[in-house]
């Protein structure tokens, strides 16, 4: 019994730490030592004590969990470490949204080498360079769409 206990006090103690450590390698170290544990126990207490340390494992176990995932979050402190909002944009053009913009010209609000952002009416876009490098603050003309992003090159007059 004397190794027991202290395998699974250091493994519950990696289960609550997996909840501020991030990787999950506490969890799986900790998972090991209860798992150790227990066959210890089976091997030298019996069937009956291996079952009673297996049954204190997953004790320990639920406990971590229900800690991590459940109270920890609804704490001020916890609530710091999880991600309560959703993110409802999309990281790229719609493409019926940029064959619209094709024609149009913006502004370039970042350099384009070749890829950048770009201003149209207001609302940036990624775009890319067909003609190479464009500075910050010239304007171009968008020539066509991809999967994510504008095609542009640089605004002549007479074009």
């Amino acid at each position: 019994m004397s190794v027991i206990l202290p395998l699974f006090i250091a493994g519950a103690v990696l289960l609550a730490a997996e909840a501020l450590i991030p990787g999950a390698i506490a969890g799986i170290i900790g998972a090991i030592l209860l798992i150790i544990g227990s066959v210890y126990a089976f091997h030298h207490y019996g069937s009956g004590g291996g079952w009673l340390a297996v049954g204190g494992a997953a004790t320990l176990v639920a406990t971590s969990l229900f800690f991590e995932f459940y109270l920890l979050p609804r704490t001020r402190w916890g609530k710091r470490f999880f991600l309560n909002k959703a993110i409802d944009t999309t990281s790229h053009v719609a493409p019926s949204r940029g064959d619209a913009l094709i024609g149009q010209s913006g502004v370039a609000e970042s350099p384009l080498m070749p890829t950048g952002v770009i201003v149209i009416a207001g609302r940036s876009y990624e775009a890319f360079s067909r003609d190479g490098a464009i500075g910050k603050g010239e304007t171009v003309q968008v020539v066509g769409v991809d999967t994510f992003r504008l095609i542009v090159s640089k605004h002549s007059s007479h074009a």
